[in-house]
This record gives C-alpha cells, structure tokens and sequence, in this order.
C-alpha cells in the first residue's frame, strides 16, 4: 500500500499551518485531511498473463491505465488492475474503454445511478478512481467503492452504486451479474425497457439482448464464468472483503 502523504509532504504544510498563525486552532483542513485519511491502495496493472495493451502500447504490470483509456488482451490473456478503490479483472480477448468523467455522467440517461442511490453526490470518493467503463468484447470482473459508476455495452446501460459486478458481452447479447449491490439496467435501443436488482450473492443475474432479436429485453440466467474466490482476490487488492465473505476461507465457486 502506498500512502497518501509522505513525510516530507506532512512537513511542509505543517509549517504553513505555522506561517499562517493558526497552529493554536488546531489542523487545518487540508492538513488533518492528510494525517488522517487513510493509506489507498497500489494503483495500475497488478498482474498481468498472456498478452495485452494499453492504448495500443504493450501493458506491463505496473503501468496506470487512466480516464480515456482502452485496455484490450489477447487470446490466453487476463490482467488484474486497481483505479483508486476499485478493482478488476479483465479477462481474455476483451476490449474496455474507462470512460472520462463527462462522458460517463451522459452517458447513464435515464438509468442514472442517482435513481439507485440518490443521497450521493457524483464525486469520486479515490484518487484515481475511474467513473466506469465501456465494454466492447469480451468479459470483465469488477468491484467498486461507494460512488457513481456508469457501465456500458453496446446494447445496455448500468447504473451502478458500490458494488460487485460481472460482465461479458458478445453481439446480440450481454451478460451482467450483480454479484451483490444495487444495478439499474436500461437498453440503449429502448429507453422504456429498464429493470433495477438489489442482489446479495448472486442473486438475479441477466441476460441483456438486443431489441428486436425475438427475445425479451431482459431474461433470467444462471451464475457463469466467475467465481466468488475471484471476487474476494479483488476486494483483497483495495484492502476489503465481499460482503459473502464470513472470514472462516468458505468461498463458493461457482
């Protein structure tokens, strides 16, 4: 973990509270903002297997990928990645655009994340912290602090609060779990066809297809390609436990 201010930094605007004559008052701000918050974790490409690349440049471990980029692997590839407090796990042959911050507050229309949790405001709660993403191809784990996130197919919006979530896409059809947590989905061909789930393991996951395809908006599916011991890998790397997690090492897979 690496922390918010270092030492150095602690030193400086301990002096300026000094210049500014308001050491008898007590912190600044600014200053016991620094001393109290809270170590955030390691930040960028964690792991990486196989082959992929980040806007087109060959990802290394390490690297931080930003608002505005695009990862995408290879076949046999998976890369894990932390953005501020959130984590995830891209799998192989898949294509993730992490939206900028305009882009990601247009882009959730009708199903904002404010209709999920309306007491937050639209503020990040991280350094780093990515509003959300949008996924091309391909199939993505992802777990997210409390905030407003944005998730996106080419056929479905998601509106999501902190949460765990799991998404594949391919044409004709996309695959969300809410793993746990609150989801708005809304299609992006049919703003009327719309659904909100409340999970707390697995509880509802969906089928998303295409309007037109002869199939209802949303259908019922079961829990695929993903598994609770990858969900807690990923809260481990931001230094949380998925709320299934009783500490007792019991983790279902599925």
């Amino acid at each position: 973990m690496k922390k918010i201010c270092d030492p150095n930094r602690r030193t400086v605007l301990k002096g300026l509270s000094w210049t500014m004559g308001i050491t008898g008052l007590g912190l600044t701000p600014l200053l016991s903002s620094c001393l109290t918050r809270e170590a955030i974790p390691d930040q960028g490409i964690r792991t990486l297997k196989g082959t992929a690349w980040l806007d087109g440049i060959p990802l290394q471990p390490g690297m931080q990928p930003k608002p505005g980029s695009t990862i995408t692997t290879d076949v046999g590839a998976s890369v894990t990645m932390v953005m501020g407090s959130d984590a995830f796990l891209i799998h192989e042959y898949s294509e993730v655009f992490l939206l900028p911050r305009p882009l990601a507050m247009s882009q959730v229309g009708e199903a904002r994340v404010a209709d999920v949790q309306p007491e937050q405001s639209a503020t990040v709660t991280a350094v780093g912290t990515v509003l959300g993403y949008s996924l091309k191809r391909g199939r993505i784990l992802s777990v997210f602090s409390p905030g407003l996130r944005t998730l996106q197919t080419p056929n479905a919006t998601i509106g999501i609060r902190g949460t765990g979530t799991y998404l594949e896409y391919q044409p004709g059809r996309t695959y969300l779990c809410t793993c746990y947590g609150t989801t708005t989905i809304q299609s992006l061909q049919d703003p009327t066809a719309r659904e909100t789930i409340t999970a707390q393991h697995h509880d509802a996951p969906r089928f998303i297809h295409d309007v037109g395809s002869g199939k209802e908006f949303l259908e019922k599916a079961p829990m695929i390609n993903h598994t609770d011991d990858e969900l807690v890998m990923l809260e481990g790397l931001v230094g949380r436990r998925p709320p299934f997690d009783d500490r007792s090492g019991n983790h279902h897979s599925y």
